[in-house]
C-alpha cells in the first residue's frame, strides 16, 4: 500500500515538473546499497552465535555485582553492536525462558529493544548510521564523538527508569561461575576480529571516496568469511549465507519494495528541483536561530512517520535528502545526530518497527504495540534530553 503511495506521487511529480521518464527510472538503483546492505550485514553474527554459553557465563558473574536488568541492559547494547538485530534474539534466549512470568518477560523485552535502540546511534554496522553519515558528508569518529554522549545519555535513561524497579529474584545456580579458560579466548575471537574490522572501516573511510554504506557492503563477506575460517566455520558461513539470500530476502519483500518506491520519489523529487522550492517555504529559516526549531521538528517528523507505518529508513533517508542543513544552520555532525536520535526513537515507540515486530514474534505474549508502549516514557525522556543537547553542541560548534 505505501509502495503504490510512492510511486502514485512519483507519477504526480514527474508530470507536474515535466520530468524524463528515463531520469526517473534511474531512480530505481537510488537504494540498492541500503538493500544490499539490510540483505548482508547479518551475516556478522553467524561467528558470535556459538559462544552463547560464554556470554551466558559472563553475564552471570556479571549479574552478581550488578542488577540483572542493568547487566541484560548493558549487555544487549554490546551484542547489537557486534551483531545487529541478530542480537534480539540472543538476548532473549540468554535473560528470559519459557517459564517465565509474563510481567519479566515484558520487562526484559522492553530492555533489549530500549538497549538495542541505543546501540543504533552508534554502530557502524547499523545501517541508519552508514545512511546518516553519507546523507551528512562525514566520517564515522566525527559522529561518534557527539553520538557517544547520546548513548551514555540513552543508557543512563534506561538505568534511572529501572532503578524505581524491584529485581525478580533470580534462582541461585547449584555450581558458582568462574571464569574459564574457554572465557579468555571467547574474548579474543570476538572481540578482537570485530575491533580489528571497526578500525580497518574508520581508516579506510577517511581515505575513500566511497560511503561507510558501500565499505561495509564489499568488504563484510571477505571479513566474515575469514572470520569463519579461523574459526572453522567456513560450512556454517556458507549454510548461513545461503539462507539469507534465498530465504530471508525474499521474505523481506514488501519491506524491499517500500524503500525502492521511496528511493524513486526521492529521485524523482531531485530531478524536479523540488527540494529547494521545500526549503524555501519553510518558515524561520533565515533566522539565526532556526536550529533550534528544526532540529526537534526533524526527530518529530521521523518519529511520526513511523508511527503511523512508515519504515525509519524511508523517513530517515527522505527527510534526509530534503532538507538542506547548512540553510537551517544545523552543523553536518549535528544533522547526523539528529536523523539517528529520530530514527531510534521511531524504531523503539512504533509498532511497526520491525524491531518490535522481532520481539512480539519472540515473545507471543506480548504485541508490537504492547512492546512499543512500554517503551513510550523512555522514548519521551530520551528524545526532551537529547533535542536540549544537539541545540547546545550545535550552537557551541
Amino acid at each position: 500500500m505505501l509502495s503504490c503511495f510512492f510511486i502514485i506521487l512519483t507519477i504526480i511529480i514527474g508530470i507536474n515538473f515535466q520530468a524524463s521518464g528515463l531520469a526517473i527510472l534511474d531512480g530505481f538503483s537510488y537504494m540498492v546499497k541500503l538493500l544490499l546492505f539490510i540483505s548482508f550485514v547479518p551475516i556478522i553474527a553467524l561467528p558470535i552465535q556459538g559462544f552463547v554459553p560464554n556470554i551466558q557465563r559472563f553475564i552471570k558473574l556479571a549479574s552478581k555485582k550488578i542488577s540483572p536488568r542493568n547487566v541484560c541492559n548493558y549487555a544487549t547494547f554490546i551484542l547489537a553492536n557486534l551483531t545487529n538485530l541478530a542480537s534480539l534474539p540472543i538476548s532473549r534466549s540468554i535473560f528470559t525462558s519459557d517459564e517465565d512470568t509474563k510481567e519479566n518477560e515484558r520487562i526484559y523485552s522492553m530492555i533489549i529493544i530500549r538497549a538495542f535502540g541505543i546501540a543504533m546511534v552508534c554502530t557502524p554496522l547499523g545501517a541508519a548510521v552508514a545512511v546518516a553519515i553519507d546523507l551528512a558528508d562525514i566520517n564515522y569518529f566525527a559522529l561518534l564523538a557527539v553520538n557517544g554522549v547520546i548513548v551514555i545519555i540513552g543508557l543512563l535513561i534506561s538505568i534511572v527508569l529501572e532503578s524505581r524497579k524491584t529485581d525478580v529474584a533470580q534462582e541461585s545456580e547449584g555450581v558458582e561461575a568462574r571464569f574459564q579458560t574457554t572465557d579468555w579466548l571467547f574474548l579474543a575471537n570476538i572481540l578482537l576480529p570485530i575491533l580489528s574490522y571497526f578500525f580497518l572501516l574508520t581508516l579506510v573511510d577517511g581515505h575513500t571516496s566511497l560511503g561507510m554504506m558501500e565499505l561495509i557492503v564489499l568488504s563484510i563477506l571477505p571479513f566474515t568469511l575469514l572470520w569463519s575460517i579461523g574459526l572453522k566455520k567456513v560450512t556454517a558461513w556458507w549454510l548461513y549465507l545461503t539462507m539469507l539470500t534465498k530465504e530471508k530476502a525474499p521474505n523481506m519483500f514488501n519491506q524491499f519494495s517500500v524503500i525502492i518506491s521511496a528511493g524513486v520519489t526521492i529521485h524523482t523529487i531531485e530531478i524536479a528541483g523540488l527540494e529547494k522550492q521545500i526549503m524555501s517555504n519553510l518558515p524561520g529559516v533565515d533566522s539565526a536561530y532556526a536550529y533550534m526549531i528544526y532540529i526537534p521538528v526533524i526527530i518529530l517528523a521521523i518519529v511520526i512517520l513511523a508511527a503511523v507505518g512508515v519504515h525509519q529508513f524511508v523517513a530517515l533517508v527522505f527527510i534526509g535528502e530534503m532538507i538542506d542543513p547548512a540553510i537551517l544552520g544545523i552543523t553536518p555532525v549535528v544533522f547526523a545526530s539528529t536523523l539517528l536520535v529520530g530514527f531510534v526513537s521511531g524504531m523503539i515507540s512504533s509498532s511497526f518497527s520491525g524491531a518490535n515486530i522481532l520481539m512480539s514474534n519472540l515473545t507471543p505474549t506480548m504485541s508490537s504495540y504492547q512492546i512499543a508502549k512500554s517503551n513510550y516514557s523512555f522514548t519521551m525522556v530520551f528524545i526532551i534530553i537529547t533535542i536540549i543537547f544537539l541545540v547546545v553542541v550545535n550552537g557551541a560548534l
